[in-house]
């Protein structure tokens, strides 16, 4: 047997697996973009995202960057304009809790103090200034860009589910895509999202939705 002409087989067999842009297409590129945006899979899936708007998202996290690494929890209910995040210790400890209705918007930190403000993202920029901004975490959460900010690279799956993303100074990464309480569009259930020297992976545990119809 051809040891050698097999190995080659099988490396071209597995090259061409991959979930790659098409050849001659740089994922950068503004071709690249205006293929994504055109594909009509792609934006029934962005529909489909757009209509779970309602929800409480419980998960893990650990972070770190040059200096210190961090793991813990959080709880997000989201509804509307009303917003309740919990961020928690590994072992379960408040580190902060940002509430947030139509009255008030406060951040109760692990020492109890209280912060008042009229915006729920400056209050989570408070209690997590590393982390990813608050809208922008609501859309990549679910898998989808920000439609707010533009994007400078996106790679989608076979499944025309998102696999890498660019914007706004991150790098995101998508894995472990699964459909949650037989919601039929599929979530992501890792991301590794970073950008300069700080990293941060999203572990998803559950997803509970809120839509009344």
């Amino acid at each position: 047997m051809n040891y050698r002409a097999l190995f080659l087989t099988l490396i071209i067999f597995l090259t061409a697996c991959q979930t790659t842009p098409p050849q001659g297409l740089n994922p950068n590129s503004n071709e690249h973009r205006e293929q994504i945006e055109q594909n009509q899979a792609w934006n029934e899936h962005l529909k489909q995202l757009n209509k779970l708007d309602k929800f409480i998202w419980r998960g893990r996290f650990s972070s770190r960057d040059e200096q210190e690494q961090y793991s813990g929890q959080i709880i997000w209910e989201h509804q509307d304009i009303i917003n309740e995040i919990i961020i928690l210790a590994p072992f379960g400890q408040t580190v902060a809790q940002i509430t947030s209705n139509e009255n008030e918007t406060v951040l109760i930190s692990s020492e109890k103090d209280r912060i008042t403000s009229d915006n729920l993202e400056t209050l989570f920029a408070e209690a997590w200034p590393q982390a990813p901004d608050l809208n922008a975490l609501y859309h990549w959460l679910k898998g989808e860009p920000n439609p707010e900010l533009p994007y400078q690279a996106i790679r989608l799956n076979q499944n025309n589910n998102l696999l890498y993303l660019e914007q706004d100074g991150w790098t995101l990464r998508y894995g472990q895509y699964r459909n949650y309480h037989q919601q039929l569009t599929p979530l992501p259930g890792r991301i590794e999202a970073s950008r300069d020297n700080f990293r941060l992976i999203l572990v998803t545990r559950d997803w509970q939705w809120l839509n009344s119809d």
